[in-house]
């Protein structure tokens, strides 16, 4: 029977449930776990989460890369390194792939989606190069092939948005877009048709499986068949 103004904690990683203390403290105390947060999915989640909560959006790809990169560092360092972004960024907005640059070991999701705009331009020489450049890097391959599926994910919400000329109040709700986004990927990627942009979603699905699955020996060689395809999405029956 604690003074009730006491704040009565006890923590056991190996507490005996059987006990009948357990069961008197299950009966009338607030359970907290604190089990460690395993996998890089759950840290995304963690991630998310904790943005979302102080106001800041976050884009799946982006909260994956930010796991992958300070995933082993523990939930403190990781909690101080998402405080900063927040702090850098200033009033709450949605985080940009420019963000993480401020982020320590966290994978460059912003030039993954320079070669995503260059390759859906038809530049193929500089994708390739930048796709090269990464992997030279070290920067994981699923990463950055995320990355750039997102951004021709996000390509085709633009432009089906555009095309049936979505008030600008519902783009977060209908597509997952904010206006400043549609205004972005428009000078990027100027007005490929939705056809041309699902056409290029497939491709990057099917560039997925062959990484992912073990089917591409040379991982370069499957970036360079992937921009190499995604520049010729414009050109009805290439696909």
């Amino acid at each position: 029977r604690p003074n009730p103004r006491t704040l009565l904690v006890f923590s056991d990683a190996g507490f005996d449930q059987r006990r009948s203390l357990w069961k008197a403290l299950e009966a009338g105390a607030l359970q907290v776990r604190c089990d460690p947060i395993a996998g890089e999915a759950a840290i995304a989640g963690w991630v998310r989460e904790r943005l979302r909560e102080r106001g800041y959006g976050i884009p799946p790809e982006l909260a994956e890369a930010i796991a992958v990169g300070l995933g082993g560092a523990g939930l403190g360092r990781l909690a101080a390194e998402l405080d900063k972004l927040t702090s850098a960024i200033g009033a709450p907005r949605p985080v940009e792939a420019a963000d993480l640059g401020i982020l320590a070991e966290v994978p460059r999701v912003a030039d993954a989606f320079q070669i995503a705009a260059l390759a859906l331009r038809g530049e193929r020489g500089p994708a390739i190069q930048g796709a090269r450049a990464l992997l030279d890097a070290g920067e994981e391959a699923p990463v950055i092939l995320g990355a750039i599926a997102w951004y021709v994910r996000t390509a085709l919400k633009v432009r089906a948005a555009t095309e049936r000329r979505a008030a600008p109040r519902d783009l977060p709700t209908l597509y997952g877009l904010y206006p400043g986004r549609i205004d972005r990927f428009r000078a990027e990627v100027g007005t490929l048709p939705v056809r041309s942009l699902e056409r290029a979603v497939r491709l990057c699905a099917r560039a997925d499986r062959e990484i992912k699955g073990g089917g591409a020996r040379d991982r370069a060689n499957a970036f360079e068949r992937l921009v190499h395809s995604l520049a010729r999405v414009q050109r009805a029956g290439e696909v």
